[in-house]
């Protein structure tokens, strides 16, 4: 440039593929820039070194490029800048952004058992919210007498992982089995969740260890 100007400086930047856009104060000072590059944005305090193109030092970088002229200062007028134009050849590459890779999501936690009913042995796997729900709420139903805490949450670990005949074994060898468990169970309803399945399988649990009422008996 024969002296140094905004529209020069532009018009160079748009030779060479880039676009700008300018960033201006009340006063329609331009106090930064960017480059644009296809989908690539550069301010102009990463450019140069030390920021010496800058609009506060970029007077006097074209300065120590051209000692043996004049600056002139030219303000450049408002103007709607124009979209940046495709670069034609491979000159200046665009530069390489690191690829972001997509976030796995983490698993939720199991529990995995072996539970022995007489002389078989039922392996399961469940989700660890469930066997921790279990745990803190399995209770032996009143007047029940045969049976413990940890049968009930055996029985109902074993209606969760789908093994009905393990978990109404388990209740018959406790004197229980006072309903039966073998309509539905083991199957989770279409719109259930794993917790609402958890609730009816530790309800079901505790009515199998009821131990029925002897027919025809009275006081």
């Amino acid at each position: 440039m024969e002296s140094f100007s905004w529209e020069a400086y532009e018009a160079s930047l748009r030779a060479h593929g880039y676009g700008i856009e300018y960033r201006r104060d009340s006063n329609d000072k331009i106090t930064g820039y960017t480059l644009l590059w296809g989908h690539s944005r550069f301010k102009s305090s990463i450019l140069g070194k030390n920021r010496n193109l800058t609009p506060s030092r970029i007077q006097d970088t074209w300065k120590e490029l051209h000692p043996e002229k004049e600056f002139k200062w030219q303000p450049v007028r408002q103007a709607e800048t124009p979209r940046p134009v495709a670069p034609k050849t491979e000159k200046y590459p665009q530069p390489e952004q690191e690829e972001k890779k997509p976030v796995k999501p983490v698993p939720p936690a199991k529990v995995h058992q072996t539970i022995t009913v007489g002389y078989r042995e039922y392996p399961v796997e469940i989700p660890e919210t469930v066997f921790n729900f279990f745990k803190e709420n399995a209770v032996v139903p009143e007047n029940t007498l045969w049976t413990k805490q940890e049968y009930i949450l055996q029985t109902a670990v074993l209606l969760f992982a789908g093994y009905v005949d393990g978990a109404t074994t388990i209740a018959d060898n406790c004197g229980g089995a006072g309903s039966s468990a073998t309509d539905d169970w083991g199957k989770k309803k279409p719109d259930e969740n794993d917790m609402a399945f958890a609730k009816r399988c530790l309800e079901r649990a505790q009515q199998l260890h009821v131990r029925p009422p002897r027919r025809g008996w009275h006081r």
